[in-house]
């Protein structure tokens, strides 16, 4: 298997650029599969590396990236609303649109929020959400954090309306001890009754139990046929 990796930059609309890294199955050039952080989580935290040795034996090509960081020229933290992460989703999106010819996107916590939120629908054919958050409404932001981004909070779409708007292949993946304690009954209640969410028992927010994440990227590789 020959997997190529490396470090590139997208421009965003205003100005930043967004850094991530691309891992290519020189056997397969069809199937990109973006990931998509938490809340105050980067690419390259443990959990995401290893989906992304999983994925590429599977023969997917991964893209994973940083919604903000500390290089020159990214994104802070405490000063980028919701809905510009959104947007620059939807420039990630588009950027590689012309590249692949189909286009999964998976997103974990927060992540799953932006997943669910990008309006770039017509270039992707699967979104999974891993654990995903609750409605941003709910959030509770630290001081230091700009106004800005706390009262987008209240402005960006809910979780219900997204819902009931989706329609591309979507399905959800708890983890027991996770977010599936308090968010579920958002996603039950207005979840599409042909869609199906499926429970990875006794993991954890951030499947952090190497048997937990092999049940979780073994479910979404069935997902993604």
């Amino acid at each position: 298997m020959n997997i190529i990796s490396k470090k590139i930059k997208i421009p965003t609309t205003d100005g930043y650029l967004i850094y991530g890294d691309t891992s290519q199955n020189q056997e397969n050039k069809d199937d990109l599969i973006i990931l998509v952080h938490g809340l105050g989580d980067n690419k390259d935290n443990e959990f995401f590396q290893n989906a992304t040795n999983f994925f590429c034996v599977k023969n997917y090509n991964i893209f994973k990236f940083n919604l903000y960081g500390r290089n020159k020229f990214s994104r802070k933290i405490t000063q980028t609303p919701l809905s510009t992460q959104i947007k620059d989703l939807g420039v990630i999106i588009k950027h590689f649109k012309n590249d692949y010819k189909n286009i999964h996107l998976i997103g974990h916590s927060l992540g799953g929020y932006l997943v669910l939120a990008t309006k770039e629908d017509k270039y992707i054919k699967n979104k999974i959400l891993w654990d995903p958050s609750m409605e941003p409404s709910q959030i509770l932001f630290p001081k230091n954090y700009n106004q800005k981004v706390k009262k987008d909070l209240l402005k960006v779409p809910t979780i219900k309306d997204l819902l009931a708007n989706s329609n591309k292949s979507l399905n959800l993946i708890f983890a027991e001890k996770g977010a599936f304690r308090i968010t579920p009954q958002t996603y039950i209640k207005y979840l599409p009754k042909k869609k199906k969410i499926y429970l990875i028992k006794k993991a954890d927010h951030i499947f952090s139990k190497k048997k937990d994440q092999l049940e979780l990227f073994s479910t979404t590789l069935k997902l993604l046929k």
